[in-house]
């Protein structure tokens, strides 16, 4: 019996990180720049209410294990409709070449929008990436090694390549190793605090919470690397002092917010710092320049046609 738990325990561990991934993602290519920044601060709330929901089903006396997972697992059940119910990437369709669905999903959302439909922007991408394309197979055929990755076909070496590239991704995987081993570090010493690990818990669960808002106020303000600079050396030094001071126990739980501060500017900062291969660079400035070109040519085209959607 135990076995059997221990193994739904572990596809459910491996499950819920790459959930959280993905929605992350979705969220991120599903806004506009814009909006960008406040959604994937916010992101996380919810991440931090479902476990205030479980901390207080707890404190108020659910204490049996078995009724509290039920209770917390059910709500998973509604996810099963998200096939259906959530559209695709369309930045996703765009980086796959597939204009059939991305026109789909364009004239679906400019019609909920209200937004006339960009049929001229979505011609204009269309015999841009054809183009584009094009021009990667003629790179392919010159060069003189036998490799014919292209952009769309990015692996996992593309995170270590080129070198500036690769130093990028591993101080991203220390900084994730360092967070999280902190994060969940101050998150097990709840019973530590005043004796009530209920109640201690869900107060560390809440306080991550202005952590949320204050990255949402600040990384435009001040940027990203500082606010990750500023969010690790307040953070670990608060650590080595709570370590050396272990009797005051709101200390902890002022670390936790500043080790969340840290995630959530890891959140944002590694999304953007090494994110495509330096082909797919090259790719998307030349698309970007392409259209910022024709803007200038027809301006009252891309007003008409492309605002708002």
């Amino acid at each position: 019996m135990y076995s059997a738990f221990a193994a739904m325990r572990f596809v459910s561990g491996m499950s819920h990180a790459g959930m959280f991934i993905m929605s992350f993602g979705l969220s991120m290519e599903y806004t506009g720049l814009k909006w960008r920044v406040f959604c994937g601060c916010l992101i996380e709330t919810p991440f931090a209410i479902g476990g205030l929901v479980v901390g207080f089903l707890a404190w108020a006396g659910v204490r049996d294990w078995r009724t509290l997972q039920l209770l917390c697992s059910t709500p998973f059940i509604l996810l099963l409709g998200y096939q259906w119910l959530i559209p695709e990437s369309p930045r996703w369709l765009l980086a796959k070449s597939k204009f059939n669905a991305l026109e789909a999903d364009v004239e679906k959302t400019a019609s909920v929008n209200g937004k006339p439909y960009p049929a001229t922007v979505m011609k204009r991408l269309r015999a841009l990436s054809t183009e584009l394309e094009a021009g990667d197979g003629q790179e392919d055929s010159g060069e003189a090694t036998t490799t014919t990755t292209s952009a769309g076909k990015a692996t996992v070496l593309d995170l270590f390549r080129p070198l500036p590239i690769g130093l990028r991704t591993l101080n991203m995987f220390y900084n994730w190793f360092v967070a999280t081993m902190c994060y969940y570090g101050l998150t097990a010493m709840a019973a530590e605090l005043s004796g009530d690990i209920f109640l201690d818990y869900t107060l560390l669960i809440a306080i991550e919470i202005p952590a949320h808002f204050f990255c949402i106020y600040m990384l435009d303000r001040w940027g990203r690397k500082p606010i990750l600079s500023f969010s690790l050396i307040l953070s670990g030094v608060s650590c080595i002092i709570a370590g050396l001071v272990s009797s005051i126990s709101w200390l902890q739980a002022r670390n936790k917010l500043y080790v969340h501060l840290v995630r959530n500017s890891i959140h944002r900062f590694s999304s953007i710092v090494d994110a495509c291969s330096d082909r797919q660079v090259r790719r998307d400035r030349l698309l970007h320049d392409r259209v910022r070109l024709h803007r200038r040519a027809v301006p009252h085209r891309d007003q008409e046609h492309g605002s708002g959607i």
